[in-house]
């Protein structure tokens, strides 16, 4: 275990993965749970942040650099005794008040820390890869790694061949447990045809309480509670939640550039692509969002909707939901009887229209956006006037 190391070079996504990520101070494991490892660095009984921005940098060394676990350990060592995080120290647990006999650092504790943090990193990079080239290759085999002894659940699964986006791989996609070094690979439909495609799988599950939190989850009997989530699902969900939270924290001019930045790259049309739900902020808005009774300020827009497609309107570019905020801010406001707003403009020589209605959950979603004309933006008019008789 001491001389191995990561395989080839780092995957960019992988470092992003790493990069985006914030800080969670915790003592206990379950005190950071499923998802929410896609956007927190955390280690338990790493209460200081000193501790853990050391951990961080060497976990993210270990993957732009390609750095084998004895080098992680040997450079991570005296930083973290000088930090005075090693060996076995009394510390009190912050949820129940008892004092215990805490395990800091220690050769074994970096060997965990080390690979679940490298693995779930190239896990997270590897599923981003494996949505942008499903057109190619649309098939997932699960395999085993090279650990001298399996367990008998993962042996079991080895094999398994379904399409990138089948239900299972939210929850059985590796890593899969504590030291689990499984891993997935890409195949072309001709591949999985000749190794052959798996029935759908029969997914025993069981109920794991957290003790920290007491919430019940339901865990498939074969995945360790706390790995069954999908790194790189996750990862395109709470950095989207994030990076909104931070756009309604944000002064205006700041709130609106980086929502300007983030639909001038192409995240968007990545997301577009994804398979699951996720809302992307499309704008800042707050007297539009008042309007609707909505909380905060920013309008969001489901990844559903970028990639939507009717007979009714012509696809729209998902960098095209840039022009949402300057309709907002200055287009024609138009109730329609459904209760949702549109706002209308010319932009460029063509009219576009942006319907917004607020969700159950009470945020401000765009219910649909497209190029229109002037003569429909007219009969959207005289709707509106006709429902004020």
């Amino acid at each position: 275990m001491a001389g191995e190391r990561l395989r080839g070079g780092p995957p960019p996504e992988a470092v992003a993965y790493l990069e985006g990520k914030g800080f969670k101070k915790s003592f206990h494991w379950q005190d950071t749970w499923g998802e929410e490892h896609a956007f927190n660095y955390t280690v338990a009984k790493a209460m200081e942040m000193d501790v853990l921005q050391a951990l961080k940098d060497a976990t993210d060394r270990a993957v732009t650099e390609g750095v084998p676990l004895a080098q992680f350990t040997k450079e991570l060592t005296p930083r973290l005794q000088a930090l005075g995080w090693w060996g076995r120290k009394e510390m009190v647990d912050p949820a129940t008040g008892e004092i215990i006999q805490a395990q800091l650092g220690s050769p074994r504790r970096l060997q965990t820390i080390y690979w679940a943090n490298t693995r779930s990193a190239y896990a997270a990079g590897q599923w981003e890869r494996a949505q942008r080239t499903k057109g190619a290759l649309p098939y997932l085999i699960y395999e085993l790694g090279p650990s001298r002894v399996h367990r008998d659940h993962h042996v079991a699964i080895a094999g398994t061949v379904l399409p990138v986006d089948h239900a299972f791989w939210d929850t059985h996609y590796p890593p899969n447990g504590w030291g689990c070094k499984c891993r997935v690979r890409a195949i072309t439909r001709f591949e999985a045809q000749q190794v052959g495609v798996s029935e759908e799988p029969d997914i025993q599950w069981r109920e794991f309480r957290n003790k920290r939190t007491g919430e019940v989850t339901r865990v498939p009997v074969d995945i360790d509670p706390g790995w069954h989530t999908n790194p790189g699902k996750a990862r395109a969900r709470t950095l989207m939640r994030s990076l909104s939270d931070r756009i309604e924290q944000a002064d205006p001019g700041h709130a609106r550039q980086a929502v300007a930045d983030l639909w001038a790259g192409r995240t968007p049309e990545a997301y577009a692509r994804m398979p699951e739900r996720v809302q992307l902020p499309v704008a800042v808005a707050k007297v539009a969002v008042e309007r609707l009774q909505g909380t905060g300020s920013v309008v969001a827009v489901s990844n559903r909707t970028l990639s939507v497609k009717s007979d009714k309107h012509r696809h729209v570019d998902p960098a095209r939901f840039g022009l949402v905020q300057e309709l907002l801010d200055s287009g024609e406001r138009i109730e329609r009887p459904d209760g949702s707003h549109s706002y209308w403009k010319q932009i460029d020589g063509n009219w576009w229209m942006v319907a917004l209605r607020r969700s159950a959950a009470g945020f401000v979603r765009v219910a649909t956006f497209f190029r229109s004309s002037e003569r429909r933006r007219d009969e959207m008019r005289r709707v509106r006037d006709a429902m004020g008789e």
